[in-house]
């Protein structure tokens, strides 16, 4: 939901989900579907499957997404971020989806 921040305790990481910031671009399911869950009926974020490695996608027309262990500007570690690359989001650095309102092309 938007503007709550829902928080999921792992073994040693507590992994929040930001509603704000989420743009609802399925990357988090298509790209680590051990992480996040399509359609859960428990939670749909597994904290204890957090990515070994770092990993930076950048599709043509698509945002940043971004997996791994970052610290914002709030001093907050995330382990998942999607970065506007269009240079038009109203939500920077995150995306808000207006790449595809403006018709970005990479």
């Amino acid at each position: 939901m938007v503007g709550q921040i829902d928080e999921y305790r792992g073994r040693r990481i507590v992994v929040r989900f930001d509603g704000k910031k989420c743009i609802q671009s399925c990357n988090c399911v298509l790209g680590r579907p051990e992480l996040s869950i399509a359609n859960p009926t428990g939670p749909r974020i597994q904290p204890d499957s957090a990515p070994p490695v770092n990993v930076a996608r950048i599709r043509q027309t698509d945002p940043i997404a971004l997996h791994a262990s970052a610290t914002n500007a709030g001093g907050q570690t995330q382990l998942q971020m999607t970065l506007c690359r269009c240079g038009g989001s109203s939500n920077k650095p995150f995306c808000d989806d207006t790449h595809q309102k403006i018709g970005f092309r990479g």
